[in-house]
């Protein structure tokens, strides 16, 4: 909610910076008056119903500049805006009823405030308007609905609804699936600096979904997406270096380093890609003790690769006790959901079982998925 104040206004005519030097007691107490005596004079304006210091007043409370925050203030003023129609004052309230910020959290007035301010143009109501039917968060869930307010947004070059449009269109929900225009949208937002396109850009470049299969423009977007923070970037990264080739370079120690990020963040494909280096002593030391941690997140977050992992370690005893039941459960667990590894290991290891035995790893695995 940015706003340019009438003070900010005065205080640049009058030739001050913000830090750039200081000012003597006189010129402060002549300043400290002068808001005071412009916030009575824009509270008057305010209360003759002037729309214009309405919403000024309701952004100062807001961001509680030259004045003490006050959403209770804040939320009163921009309803004395809208009240009169203000479309920025009802994107504002929507954003208050959607978050709980000096309201009570209220989804369906936040779509209702987002739809009034989307109808006139708000380009940013028309974005989160859209996010709430793809969701269905305050309104009944519509793909079609969402697609059409989020391409809205995005034709006026808002990245996240470029993204959201982008997401949908490679989908199929709300319009046609077409993996090459859902690339273009996330060229779009990537392009503007949206780190989740960048992301989806580089996955794209990386499969070849859209657009022919590119591992170094690949490594290209999802630096750009993993420099700003996007975690499931550096999975991949991590893994682009491990596999190496097609214009990478194959870099172990870089490989660790991006799985390593990635696997702390909670990223279950680079715990599991980061334990089997661990296990094989490829860019990083050999450790079993290391491997099975990692398999065991990996695992824990339903990965099927990770959990026929770690169900080989247990089969065989590294990095723990050979326990057969156990490894049947992680086979078993893999397997129902559709690891064809697992599925072959599973029946390979019950031969070897007692009938006990047998029951004991499938009440495990369905005591496993039950806490879950």
């Amino acid at each position: 909610m940015q706003h340019i104040s009438t003070l900010a206004t005065v205080l640049l005519a009058m030739g001050c910076t913000v830090g750039g030097g200081s000012a003597n007691g006189d010129e402060a107490n002549s300043l400290e008056r002068l808001a005071e005596e412009e916030m009575a004079t824009l509270e008057a304006r305010a209360d003759r119903g002037d729309v214009a210091a309405q919403m000024e007043l309701a952004n100062r409370y807001y961001d509680g500049r030259f004045v003490e925050r006050d959403m209770v203030q804040s939320v009163s003023w921009y309803r004395a805006a809208a009240e009169q129609g203000h479309p920025d004052a009802y994107f504002a309230l929507g954003v208050l009823y959607e978050r709980g910020d000096g309201v009570v959290t209220d989804p369906a007035e936040a779509a209702r405030c987002y739809d009034i301010a989307a109808r006139e143009g708000i380009v940013e109501a028309q974005h989160n308007l859209g996010l709430m039917y793809l969701e269905g968060r305050g309104v009944e869930q519509s793909d079609s609905d969402a697609y059409a307010w989020l391409t809205s947004a995005a034709n006026q070059s808002i990245p996240a609804a470029q993204f959201a449009v982008g997401t949908m269109v490679a989908d199929g929900r709300g319009t046609p699936a077409d993996p090459d225009a859902a690339v273009e949208w996330f060229r779009l937002a990537g392009g503007q600096g949206f780190a989740p396109a960048q992301a989806r850009l580089g996955r794209a470049y990386l499969l070849g979904e859209g657009v022919e299969r590119d591992a170094a423009i690949a490594r290209d977007w999802l630096e750009r997406a993993a420099d700003q923070g996007v975690t499931e970037a550096q999975a991949r990264l991590g893994l682009l270096f491990a596999q190496g080739g097609d214009g990478v370079e194959q870099d172990l120690i870089e490989a660790e380093r991006r799985l390593r990020v990635a696997a702390e963040a909670g990223i279950a494909s680079a715990q599991s890609n980061l334990g089997l280096m661990h296990l094989q002593g490829r860019g990083a030391e050999q450790s079993d003790a290391e491997a099975l941690r990692w398999f065991q997140r990996a695992a824990d977050q339903r990965l099927p690769s990770a959990q026929t992992r770690l169900g080989s370690m247990y089969q065989y005893g590294r990095g723990v006790d050979p326990d057969p039941v156990v490894a049947a459960k992680w086979y078993e667990l893999a397997a129902r959901a559709g690891d064809r590894t697992a599925a072959e290991r599973l029946d390979a290891i019950r031969a070897t079982l007692e009938p006990e035995q047998q029951a004991a790893a499938t009440a495990a695995a369905d005591a496993w998925l039950a806490e879950r």
